[in-house]
C-alpha cells in the first residue's frame, strides 16, 4: 500500500507481468499519471489504487483481473472509458478489500469507478455473461449501460444510486433483476423487460420516479416486495401476453 502515493511528476506506469494485485493506495494521488499498462495475469485491483488520478483517460483491464474494490479509481476526474474486465467477478468493500466482512448492501460497497465525472458510458462487450454486484453503484454520473447479448445475469446493487443513469438495455436471456439492482435509478425513464424474464427482486426499482412507461411480459412470474416502490412518474403499463 501506499508504494507511489503522491507521484505527482508520473506519467506513465508499466505494471510487471509477475504483479498479480496492486494494493490500496499504491497510486493514489499521482494527478500527472496518463498512461497505465496492465499485465495479463493480473487478478485484482484494491480500493483507492488509482484515487485521483486526475489526468487519467482510458484504461484497459486484461482479461485476467476478476477484482476491482469499491474505488479502485475514485475521483478520477477525466477517465471517460474503460475497456471493460470481461473476467469480473467481484467488488469488495473499500473499507477492507473484503466480500464478507459487512452484511450485504452496506454502503462501504460501490463501484470502483465512483466520483469519475467524465465516465458517462460503459460498453459490456459480447461474451459476459454476468454483471457483478455493486458494480456500478453509486456512481452518479454514468447516463448510459450497453449490454451484450451474451449476458443472463445482473447482481444486486448493481446500478443502484445511478441518479444519472437514463439508458439500459435489458436483453433476452436475463431471467432475473435481483434486489436493489436499479435503487434511486431516478432519471430512467422508458422500461422494457426482457421476455426471458421471471422475476424482479425486491426493491429492484425502488424510486425510479422518472419511469414513464413499462413493457413487462407475461413470462414474469415473481414481483418482490417494494419492487417500484416510489415510482411516481409511471403512467403506463404494458403487459404483453403473446
Amino acid at each position: 500500500s501506499y508504494g507511489f502515493r503522491g507521484c505527482t511528476g508520473l506519467k506513465s506506469i508499466t505494471v510487471p507481468a509477475s504483479m498479480q494485485s496492486i494494493s490500496s493506495s499504491t497510486f493514489s494521488g499521482c494527478t500527472g499519471l496518463t498512461e497505465v499498462n496492465l499485465p495479463e495475469g493480473l487478478t485484482s485491483i484494491y480500493s483507492y489504487a488509482f484515487q485521483d488520478c486526475d489526468s487519467l483517460e482510458r484504461v484497459d483491464f486484461p482479461a485476467s483481473v476478476t477484482t476491482l474494490s469499491a474505488r479502485a479509481f475514485y475521483n478520477c476526474g477525466r477517465l471517460s472509458e474503460i475497456g471493460y474486465p470481461t473476467s469480473w467477478e467481484s467488488v469488495p468493500d473499500y473499507n477492507r478489500n473484503s466480500t464478507t466482512y459487512y452484511g450485504d448492501g452496506y454502503s462501504y460497497y460501490g463501484s470502483p469507478f465512483e466520483g469519475c465525472a467524465a465516465l458517462k458510458k460503459i460498453e459490456v462487450p459480447e461474451g459476459v455473461e454476468s454483471i457483478p454486484k455493486y458494480a456500478f453503484r453509486y456512481q452518479t454520473n454514468l447516463e448510459e449501460v450497453v449490454l451484450p447479448e451474451s449476458l443472463t445475469g445482473i447482481g444486486a446493487y448493481a446500478f443502484e444510486g445511478c441518479s444519472s443513469l437514463n439508458s439500459v438495455n435489458l436483453v433476452e436471456g436475463i431471467t432475473e433483476i435481483p434486489a436493489y439492482a436499479f435503487r434511486n435509478c431516478i432519471n430512467l425513464n422508458v422500461l422494457t423487460l426482457p421476455s426471458t424474464l421471471e422475476r424482479v427482486g425486491n426493491s429492484a426499482f425502488y424510486g425510479c420516479r422518472g419511469l414513464r412507461m413499462i413493457n413487462m411480459d407475461d413470462n414474469l412470474q415473481a414481483i418482490g416486495s417494494y419492487a417500484f416502490y416510489g415510482c411516481s412518474g409511471l403512467v403506463r403499463l404494458v403487459l404483453n401476453t403473446g
